[in-house]
């Protein structure tokens, strides 16, 4: 860490500050769930200078665990909702003994979490091993939900655990517990868009089954490695594992998102949900369509995809066996398709088994193939080149080299900027061909500028801060660094804000630069 700066260098006094006001502690959000999931993600917005203490819940009977996340830094939940990384754990509780639906069970966690006035804070509070959160369906994603002269709760959404599948809106039930400062919240909030992206470069292999080149993997099975940057294919794999869970229920033509029991590292990052289509492969990134006209055009040119056995199947089919998901005795996740039929047909039935392993390792495993025609292969899609045809049962060892993900260059506030104290700011994210991140100061930009509109070729990336006032670097260690400013204890500084900035090295773009989203901190004193 290092302590280079005096906030008294970049920012001019201020008038103090302070509040003295009676809380109207706790805020209701009413206790009439009609629906539920593990749990919640909702904003709150203070109107005074507030501290989040506690919270009563809506959960079943039943001893339960759940955890208390916050959005790293301040700001909305919204755009963060799936992104693990985005957010704190700021408490945990274990055995917790559930008062029943719709009376409040007290959470036995206690939290100190300050809002500034005219500042929004994300929370996710969540059971962690049940679906034992009962929340109420809503009506208007972010429209609020109940409210005082102090706080503001806005309507939120329900998620698998963890950070899983979204449902919005849907509305904590809960007594919100907090306390009116007697003077101002230091605060960090976040804004603006990061950049990072990928270093992907072209990684595909295929093999197409027709008329030409009939089906042949019939009981045979495949295992493609996880490097980091490559996958690197072999024949051969685990036994196949005997699915014993529900059936998906998956429609005709559709793709769904998949919560995965554990972070799966793939060329995209470090996934906590998978989309996985009906028609026989699965995504590891959104947007893919119910696609069952497998082309190899759209295997390249669409987003990243593990084609299984791509076909038009029918999952719904009377015909049909099961689709399952679920996690084995071993920690591995097995996506099993038995005995689903290409469409129309009742004959032509398809067993397949996909095993996900924490590593990042998949194994790719076929029974009966009825189907007489289908794409099997992998490709990072996106406008991926053609590397020609692979004949997997010829494979020896194949390695498909992805490139290294590089996720998007983040600032967060290590510490939270109350006077008397240091200031420290956390750039995560850094690539490993940086040597140092550098961290500006400025005032927040409204709406960023993208970078590519001033001549520099960085795609994505855009400047959030201007008026620069000074800059902080410190050196990369293990992909993150940390930077001080010395806040004096001296009360006039209360209110006063700065915002930052940080950069650094990369490969992912002509410039070789990445920038982070903006952190503005509001000085005060608890």
């Amino acid at each position: 860490m290092r302590s280079l700066l005096s906030l008294a260098a970049v920012i001019s006094a201020a008038t103090l500050f302070s509040a003295a006001t009676v809380a109207q502690s706790p805020l209701v959000a009413p206790f009439n769930s009609d629906n539920g999931q593990s749990g919640n993600q909702f904003d709150l917005v203070a109107t005074s200078p507030v501290i989040i203490s506690g919270f009563d819940v809506n959960i079943d009977a039943g001893v339960w665990d759940l955890e208390v996340y916050t959005v790293t830094g301040g700001g909305t939940k919204v755009g963060v909702e799936n992104n693990a990384s985005a957010w704190t754990l700021v408490g945990s509780a274990t055995g917790v003994t559930g008062a029943g639906l719709n009376l409040p069970t007290p959470l036995p966690i206690a939290l100190a979490i300050p809002i500034a006035p005219g500042q929004t804070q994300g929370f996710y509070v969540t059971v962690s091993n049940g679906t034992s959160m009962n929340y109420t369906n809503g009506v208007t994603p972010q429209g609020v939900l109940a409210s005082n002269g102090d706080l503001t709760i806005l309507e939120g959404t329900g998620h698998s655990y963890p950070f899983g599948s979204l449902f919005n809106p849907r509305n904590f039930n809960a007594n919100i517990y907090y306390s009116v400062g007697a003077g101002t919240a230091a605060v960090n909030q976040v804004f603006g868009t990061a950049c990072g992206g990928s270093a992907i470069v072209d990684g595909t292999f295929y093999e197409v089954f027709d008329a030409a080149n009939p089906v042949d993997i019939a009981n045979t099975n495949y295992t493609l490695s996880w490097t980091g940057s490559d996958y690197v294919v072999v024949p051969g794999a685990t036994p196949f594992y005997t699915p014993t869970g529900a059936d998906l229920g998956l429609g005709d033509d559709v793709v769904v998102a998949l919560p995965l029991p554990f972070g799966l590292p793939t060329p995209q990052g470090v996934l906590n949900e998978v989309y996985l289509g009906s028609n026989g492969y699965i995504g590891f990134q959104s947007g893919l369509p119910g696609d069952f006209t497998e082309t190899v055009a759209e295997l390249l040119s669409q987003q990243t995809r593990l084609a299984f056995f791509w076909d038009d199947l029918e999952p719904n089919s009377a015909a049909s066996g099961d689709c399952t998901a679920e996690l084995d005795g071993a920690g591995v996740f097995h996506i099993t398709f038995t005995d689903v039929p290409t469409w129309g047909s009742t004959t032509s039935l398809n067993t397949i088994q996909v095993s996900l392993n924490p590593s990042g390792t998949i194994e790719l495993k076929y029974g009966t193939i009825g189907s007489p025609t289908g794409i099997v292969g992998f490709s990072t899609g996106n406008g991926a080149t053609d590397p020609g045809a692979t004949d997997l049962t010829a494979v020896a060892a194949l390695v498909i080299t992805t490139g290294a993900f590089i996720p998007d260059l983040t600032l967060a506030g290590g510490t939270r900027p109350i006077i008397g104290t240091n200031w420290d700011l956390v750039t995560t994210g850094i690539d490993a061909v940086s040597p140092i991140s550098i961290t500006f100061f400025g005032s927040r930009m409204a709406a960023g500028l993208p970078l590519t509109s001033i001549g520099i070729n960085a795609p994505g990336c855009d400047a959030n801060i201007n008026n620069l006032l000074g800059s902080l670097s410190a050196a990369n260690v293990a992909g993150s660094s940390t930077v001080s400013i010395t806040l004096p204890n001296n009360p006039a500084l209360i209110g006063q804000v700065l915002s930052g900035q940080s950069l650094g090295l990369s490969l992912v773009n002509g410039a070789n630069i990445v920038v982070s989203n903006g952190l503005e901190g509001t000085v005060g004193d608890l």
